[in-house]
């Protein structure tokens, strides 16, 4: 169950902010991107790399739809296919081999951040110190210090401003990269491809 929570990719945190960093190229160019974003989809590969298990596992290919703001849909693809929902801080988990739905909170699920689906990074900024490591590179680090995560790694793509690399290193020595393909901005995805609706007959599962 942790393994399959951790497919989420999403959780959303506020806490007290402070002065925000003095503003770079890499810091502006993901603040442009994210103040004129709507809603955004990519292509991706997720993998995981555990000392429980002494190596990566197996990559998990999938798509992220995204409308502003905090709608987010994970399809996973595979033997398993599974499609994550978050609608705010709800979270639902479609396993239609397993004919469920779990629904949980987003904030509690355990599942690793991705805070740069934001309306701007002075809002990231709440939840994390961004610091930039490069033209197109940013770390972002929690200010709750009693959180599971370390480190949230951002990479940039040039043409969107939106992170072409993810990385999130956890206290555990436990990361997970997520890599996109090229995202596609502003194309007008529906409302509806967000609403909580599952195949009928599906168990729903309360965590």
């Amino acid at each position: 169950m942790k393994r399959l929570l951790a497919y989420i990719g999403l959780a959303v945190a506020f806490a007290v902010a402070a002065p925000p960093a003095s503003a770079g190229p890499a810091r502006e160019k993901l603040d442009r991107a994210l103040k004129g974003l709507k809603d955004a989809r990519s292509s991706f590969t997720q993998v995981r790399n555990s000392p429980a298990f002494g190596a990566s596992l197996t990559p998990a290919k999938g798509t992220l739809s995204f409308r502003a703001p905090r709608l987010l849909k994970l399809e996973f693809a595979g033997a398993s296919p599974t499609t994550v929902l978050v609608r705010g801080d709800t979270a639902w988990i479609e396993q239609p081999k397993a004919g469920q739905v779990i629904r949980t909170s987003a904030l509690t699920s355990g599942a690793p951040p991705l805070p740069f689906l934001e309306e701007s990074v002075a809002v990231i900024e709440k939840a994390y110190v961004v610091k930039e490591t490069g033209p197109s590179a940013l770390v972002l680090e929690p200010r709750a210090a009693d959180g599971p995560i370390r480190t949230v790694e951002l990479v940039l793509e040039s043409a969107s401003g939106l992170p072409k690399t993810v990385v999130v290193q956890q206290k555990g020595d436990e990361s997970i990269t997520f890599t996109f393909a090229r995202w596609t901005v502003n194309a007008g995805i529906p409302a509806k491809t967000f609403a909580p609706v599952f195949a009928p007959g599906a168990k729903l599962v309360e965590l």
